[in-house]
């Protein structure tokens, strides 16, 4: 038996890691429904990794775009560490006697450094580190307006029944397996392993919660620069989208989070934003869920195209799942 796990210990790929995340957040003013927060997350991760793709080794971010290439230009081990900051600032305000208006805006900084990620030959990209040439970035990560009713229709429909929001903004569905991130981490972008950005472009939500029906009706289009990424990020998307939810009338969710709370509790996995409430029903039973999306996939434009990795067509789509 023992010779087995030494056998196993030879062909397995060493990693080590490290990763620290932390968050703050101080409320400025509350006072007559006006709030204001601020406030920080940052992240910082050291990745060790020996015989990179179980011995093949990957290639450089800046090695040519024609394969093959020959074991000398292929490292089969990669020592890197990835770090982010993320300020952020939050605001709600009483909107006249018709609910209340909110907003969040954030920036998220985002470094590489070392000699480069381990990514394997799995990868669109074919084997190549996204971050080898130690690139840096910042960039918006969210800018979000909203409103939500209050007491508005809490005899009616019930408190906070009705939420509208637009903007850059993360979004995900149940546990992100369709949609839980809106740009691609790494190359020009940083920290492929952190992941630190994770919102959408030109994001609009309505969420309506009508006990014992849940929905939300939404628009998103995907964050895509070819030439920050090297020419390998995502085709550019846009996809209309209805998610609903049946839930025991006896169910409750959560209360709206306050400023400064409404930030996800790891940036690491930044799915969550402002007045994201999560559906837990109680009871110990899952409600029913339906979601319906269609998708136009644009063509991708000036791009590489690697073996095994053709260049995207144009595509619409509709998908629907229960």
């Amino acid at each position: 038996m023992r010779r087995c796990r030494w056998r196993l210990t030879l062909i397995a790929t060493a990693v080590a890691t490290w990763i620290g995340m932390a968050q703050a957040h101080q409320m400025i003013y509350d006072q007559d429904g006006y709030k204001l927060a601020v406030g920080i997350e940052g992240g910082l991760g050291g990745f060790a990794v020996g015989n990179v793709d179980t011995g093949a080794g990957n290639v450089n971010t800046d090695a040519p775009l024609d394969g093959p290439f020959p074991p000398s230009e292929r490292r089969t081990t990669r020592d890197w560490f990835e770090g982010f900051i993320k300020p952020f600032a939050e605001l709600e305000t009483p909107f006249f006697d018709f609910g209340h208006t909110y907003a969040l805006v954030s920036v998220v900084g985002a470094l590489t450094r070392g000699n480069g990620d381990a990514t394997s030959s799995l990868a669109p990209q074919g084997g190549r580190s996204t971050t080898s040439d130690a690139p840096q970035h910042a960039a918006l990560e969210d800018a979000v307006i909203g409103w939500h009713s209050g007491d508005l229709f809490a005899d009616s429909l019930g408190e906070d029944a009705i939420e509208l929001s637009g903007g850059r903004q993360a979004f995900v569905l149940g546990d992100s397996f369709l949609i839980g991130a809106g740009v691609v981490n790494g190359f020009g972008r940083a920290a492929f392993y952190l992941q630190p950005r994770a919102s959408f472009d030109r994001a609009a939500i309505l969420k309506l919660d009508l006990s014992p029906v849940r929905a939300k009706l939404f628009h998103r289009e995907n964050r895509v620069d070819q030439d920050l990424m090297l020419g390998f990020d995502q085709p550019k998307t846009k996809f209309f989208g209805l998610d609903l939810a049946l839930y025991e009338a006896s169910e409750e969710e959560p209360g709206l989070k306050t400023p400064g709370e409404k930030q996800a509790p790891t940036a690491a996995q930044a799915v969550q934003t402002t007045r994201v409430k999560k559906e837990a029903p109680i009871s110990g039973r899952q409600g029913s869920t339906f979601s319906m999306s269609i998708t136009r996939t644009a063509p991708r434009g000036p791009s590489v195209s690697l073996p095994g990795n053709p260049r995207r067509r144009s595509v619409s789509s509709v998908t629907a799942t229960a």
